[in-house]
């Protein structure tokens, strides 16, 4: 039954390095599962409410677009 979480933290990995633009191998399994963790009251929170959740979903990734982009003009 270990299979089902370990593949969905693979998948939030991808998701993750695809919104960053970056390389699935510079995010670490480990590291994934402390953000899980840190989040986990948030998580929480939208359990049940899929208005909700698509809200906060969206609300995230723009603010993780937004420092994106924050970096890449930074380095040039």
């Amino acid at each position: 039954m270990h299979v089902f979480p370990y593949s969905a933290v693979h998948l939030m990995m991808l998701k993750a390095a695809a919104a960053c633009h970056c390389s699935h191998r510079r995010i670490g399994f480990e590291a994934v599962l402390q953000v899980l963790e840190a989040c986990r009251s948030a998580f929480e929170k939208v359990i049940g409410n899929p208005q909700l959740l698509s809200r906060e979903k969206d609300n995230l990734l723009l603010k993780r677009r937004s420092r994106a982009r924050r970096a890449r003009t930074a380095w040039a």
